[in-house]
């Protein structure tokens, strides 16, 4: 799958903690190489994306929308007090989507 990124992805990734990056980029290594949608699907208002589990401990969540021809990530954040989702459903509203 072709992976676009959101301007909020990038901002929210450049904040994440160095040791997580890694764990971030190889999560997405294996949603391009995936030839299935993986991660958990998300409820409203975030029904058309999906989330995956990454970081040390699994504490960070990547947020995506799975469209026709590509993924587009949104946000990358830590799933504490569900911010990461917040976040997210600002930025599918910020898109008009």
């Amino acid at each position: 799958m072709r992976v676009q990124e959101t301007r909020q992805f990038k901002n929210s990734y450049s904040v994440i903690a160095a040791r997580d990056r890694v764990s971030v980029l190889s999560m997405i290594a294996k949603l391009e190489k995936a030839p299935t949608p993986i991660g958990k699907t998300l409820r409203l208002p975030l029904e058309k994306c999906r989330s995956l589990r990454t970081g040390h401990r699994g504490q960070l969540r990547v947020v995506y929308l799975l469209e026709s021809d590509h993924v587009l990530l949104l946000v990358v954040g830590n799933r504490t007090n569900l911010e990461v989702y917040s976040d997210a459903a600002n930025v599918l509203r910020e898109l008009g989507l």
